[in-house]
């Protein structure tokens, strides 16, 4: 989470979250590519996300709650892969095989 944007911050995400509703749509596994995909069609500077999450209580015990925070202009941040120079030899076979090289 130390890397994590701005709206994320605002929006109060923890490490273990877990998705059950973005943007007014169910959210699973099955249909997670959709709903981003209507998220970043329609919203707007200015609008408020909400996300409910079902998150762990430091009793363990599980709770729903809902996040929310406004829109705003955010700077493009661009995923990037970055190898480990500790990685394992089993670590290093798959970076291998998953990069076909």
């Amino acid at each position: 989470t130390k890397d994590m944007t701005g709206l994320g911050k605002r929006l109060d995400l923890r490490h273990g979250d877990v998705f059950l509703n973005f943007w007014g749509q169910p959210f699973s596994l099955e249909n997670y590519a959709q709903v981003f995909e209507q998220y970043q069609n329609t919203a707007k500077v200015g609008d408020t996300l909400k996300i409910v999450v079902q998150r762990k209580k430091d009793d363990g015990s599980l709770e729903e709650k809902t996040l929310s925070a406004v829109l705003q202009n955010e700077p493009t941040v661009k995923p990037t892969l970055k190898a480990d120079p500790a990685a394992t030899p089993a670590q290093l076979q798959l970076r291998r095989e998953w990069m076909s090289l």
